[in-house]
């Protein structure tokens, strides 16, 4: 199988998961192909940064809990403090809404464009914890 064959597979396999793609022709006269360019979907960065596949599968609520809502508001609330109040806040109907269904692909994108790779942290928490340990 060539390169072109495997990218064709990729295609397909990534328009049958959802994932959106993008078409492009070179800006030379005399190249006639269309390359296919496609976005990554949510898992693929999941991958890439390190995480396994299923690390946030499956963690909404569909009713969730006056204990549900406060601990959330609590994470909220730590979250706004720790960026200054530059969030706006949330009311108990928002913060339900968002446990009813937390991984909209928005949100994972954010998430994992926002985020740290496993490789790259684990060295680093491990030497920060032999510097505080003296280990």
């Amino acid at each position: 199988m060539d390169d072109r064959e495997r990218t064709i597979r990729s295609v397909e396999s990534a328009q049958e998961s959802g994932s959106i793609e993008l078409h492009a022709r070179s800006t030379d006269s005399n190249d006639t192909e269309e390359y296919v360019v496609r976005r990554l979907t949510p898992t693929e960065c999941a991958r890439l940064q390190g995480f396994p596949d299923d690390w946030v599968w499956n963690i909404g609520i569909d009713n969730p809990t006056d204990e549900d809502i406060a601990r959330w508001r609590e994470i909220f609330y730590t979250y706004d403090m720790a960026t200054k109040g530059t969030v706006k806040k949330r009311s108990d109907k928002v913060i339900a809404k968002f446990l009813k269904n937390p991984n909209s692909d928005s949100a994972e994108y954010k998430l994992w464009g926002n985020g740290i790779a496993l490789p790259c942290i684990i060295p680093m928490m491990k030497a920060m914890y032999g510097c505080l340990t003296g280990e």
